[in-house]
């Protein structure tokens, strides 16, 4: 149980509260400051209409920060509930790793497939708009 659990978890706390120190306290005024700047809070919460703003704000607006926090940490207990079967078993640790390597090959050939396509629509816009202008 240590192993599997509170050790990582202990470390997530770590990671979370570095995190919170720097986003909240170090650079504060900063993100105050320039609304551009965006962190993992402000971009879930960019679209009031969305699903994840209306979840990090169903205890009020003024708490999405804790409701964040709180969302993030079962996330994480959750995806540990997995790591027992993962580490004494070869072939669910096959599978899983095969199924992020096939999700992360898709996900990159969309995003190139969707870019190149794009590029190459503009590029053929722009050969059509040179020749109707000669």
């Amino acid at each position: 149980l240590k192993d599997f659990w509170l050790g990582p978890f202990c470390l997530y706390w770590l990671w979370q509260a570095i995190y919170l120190i720097k986003t909240e306290v170090i650079s504060k005024r900063k993100l105050e400051y320039n609304t551009d700047m965006m962190t993992s809070l402000r971009w879930l919460t960019r679209k009031k209409n969305s699903t994840s703003y209306k979840l990090i704000s169903v205890f009020g607006e003024h708490n999405q920060l804790p409701t964040f926090v709180l969302i993030q940490a079962v996330y994480t207990l959750v995806t540990f509930l997995v790591m027992p079967l993962l580490w004494h078993s070869i072939w669910l640790h096959s599978m899983y790793l095969g199924a992020i390597f096939i999700i992360a090959l898709a996900n990159g050939a969309t995003y190139y497939f969707h870019v190149f396509a794009k590029r190459y629509i503009e590029e053929i816009g722009k050969l059509v708009s040179e020749d109707k202008v000669e």
